[in-house]
């Protein structure tokens, strides 16, 4: 019976480990997420990006009125829209979301006298859903040892 409990309990604690390392050794795939946003004295439309984390994200940057830019910090990425005859009026940029938390975006060329607060947030959530599975393997392992060691 002893036996029978130990070997129960590596056979859950080899399945939660595996579990574990198989989660942290798999990049989270996304799906690609398209924004326009438009620039404007002195501010994004939209304000708030939010995306998951494997995504990969376009965003196609325009603007309403003078020359802008785009930069998105921790990911050390922009562009910029020169509003000058023959320039693009539209640029793209294009990443994959592989870093979770918030970041601030902001205008990378001087727009006026409000430039400094012209930002908005790209929100990149995170995707670990191997986590809770891991998490389960775990309390239930813990459950039916402690099940079998208490009917003992």
């Amino acid at each position: 019976m002893r036996a029978g409990v130990i070997l129960l309990a590596l056979v859950v604690l080899g399945i939660s480990v595996l579990t574990i390392s198989s989660a942290q050794n798999t990049s989270p795939k996304g799906t690609t997420k398209e924004f326009t946003v438009i620039a404007k004295q002195w501010e994004y439309e939209p304000s708030v990006i939010e995306v998951n984390q494997g995504d990969t994200v376009i965003i196609r940057l325009k603007s309403a009125d003078v020359s802008h830019g785009l930069f998105i910090e921790g990911y050390d990425i922009g562009t910029a829209i020169i509003t000058k005859e023959g320039w693009p009026r539209e640029r793209v940029i294009k990443f994959v979301a592989d870093k979770p938390g918030v970041f601030t975006y902001r205008c990378n060329v001087t727009c006026g006298p409000y430039h400094p607060f012209m930002t908005g947030k790209l929100i990149v959530k995170p995707n670990n859903p191997e986590r809770g599975v891991s998490l389960f393997a775990i309390i239930l392992g813990i459950a039916v040892t402690g099940y079998y060691i208490a009917r003992r």
